[in-house]
């Protein structure tokens, strides 16, 4: 029976490999948690892009959840989530800081737990995949030519699939010139919810699907179940939708609003909650990929676990092209050859080292519970 002891808290930026947008650095929080017999978990808070969300989490995490784990007795992670337990949230998949912060501290529980029980993670959640296919994005340009050399680079690298992000004015062309280039490429597309529900965003929406696109992402707003049960109705691709709480598989089901789930742990609450909505999924005959792409090593290590589940059948974005960051945390770094990752089954737990001293180094603020806070070195 665990019994976590200590926990200690590290405010943690990594410099990105190369430019996206105006923000040059991630800021995340690594948590280490040590029991009673000496075993260690690693887990990972990605608060998102809100800077406000990355102050908001370490508050949370080290003042209130943390605490909450100390000298408790648990026999499995999954104790820690349901209601009424120190990690359960009050609305189940409403994305907030505590959701993100019990996402970490999951993740953790069950790095411990499997250490402990010198179990891999991707086993003990269930997962039967030795490797798994990873997808990569290729973000929105100013023209054709340039989305064609970044697709090439990522046809060269053996991906699985590539996701092009589109929106209204950049949708049929880009879709119709990669399908030119690469009439075998698999291919999907991601709206972000920029569309509306407008007879001009079906029209377009249409003729991206005769070009043979295999999941059209969420192109609505997320809350919009109506828009996309009509574009289902019309396309022979997938609309895929990213949901976090079992209610709303159900309701997107019922309507028929779509056949794919983008499953991310952070805004889920960890890989319990994650694991519920991949059954969920499937039981209702959808495909599932894990999405994300901007967590830290510890982060990615745990999505290729969830992404071993059996209705993981789609390439998930779990290892882009190169490293995203100019230095990681975990080794060996989560690369894809040839297209595929390989799932850590050798070793217990999330089956990569963390490199500590790297960690510590490279704080801005750490905090060790049950004692004082302390400075980073």
């Amino acid at each position: 029976m665990p019994q976590v002891t200590e926990i200690e808290a590290f405010r943690l930026s990594l410099p990105l490999a190369r430019r996206i947008g105006v923000n040059r650095r991630r800021e995340h929080v690594l948590l280490r948690l040590v029991d009673d017999h000496g075993a260690v978990g690693w887990g990972e808070i990605d608060p998102g892009d809100d800077v406000w969300d990355a102050g908001a989490c370490w508050r949370l995490v080290t003042g209130e959840l943390g605490p909450r784990l100390l000298g408790l007795d648990w026999h499995r992670p999954e104790e820690l989530v349901d209601p009424p337990g120190p990690l359960g949230a009050d609305d189940p998949g409403t994305p907030t800081p505590w959701t993100r912060c019990a996402a970490g501290l999951d993740i953790a529980c069950w790095d411990l737990w499997c250490r402990r029980h010198d179990a891999p993670l991707a086993h003990a959640i269930g997962g039967s995949r030795t490797a798994i296919a990873a997808g990569t994005r290729v973000g929105r340009e100013q023209a054709v030519e340039p989305l064609i050399d970044r697709v090439n680079q990522r046809v060269r690298g053996g991906y699985a699939r590539v996701t092009l992000e589109i929106g209204p004015g950049w949708d049929v062309e880009p879709v119709r010139a990669v399908r030119h280039a690469y009439p075998g490429l698999v291919l999907a597309v991601s709206g972000g919810g920029r569309y509306t529900d407008s007879d001009d965003a079906f029209a377009a929406l249409e003729a991206v699907d005769r070009y043979g696109t295999q999941v059209i992402e969420q192109p609505f707003p997320a809350a919009d179940l109506a828009a996309h049960a009509e574009l289902q109705r019309r396309v022979s691709a997938s609309v895929g939708l990213t949901l976090t709480a079992l209610r709303d598989i159900d309701d997107a089901d019922r309507l028929g609003a779509a056949r794919a789930l983008d499953l991310r742990i952070s805004a889920a609450g960890g890989i319990t909650a994650a694991r519920r909505l991949h059954d969920r999924a499937h039981r209702h005959g959808w495909a599932v990929w894990c999405g994300g792409g901007a967590e830290f090593g510890v982060g990615r290590v745990a999505a290729v676990a969830v992404a071993s589940l059996a209705a993981c059948t789609l390439p998930s974005d779990v290892a882009g092209p190169g490293q995203p960051y100019a230095r990681d945390v975990v080794s060996p770094a989560v690369r894809a050859t040839d297209g595929m990752v390989p799932v850590p089954l050798a070793a217990p737990g999330l089956g990569h080292e963390v490199d500590e001293d790297l960690v510590r180094r490279m704080s801005a603020e750490c905090v060790r519970l049950p004692e004082q806070p302390v400075a980073a070195p």
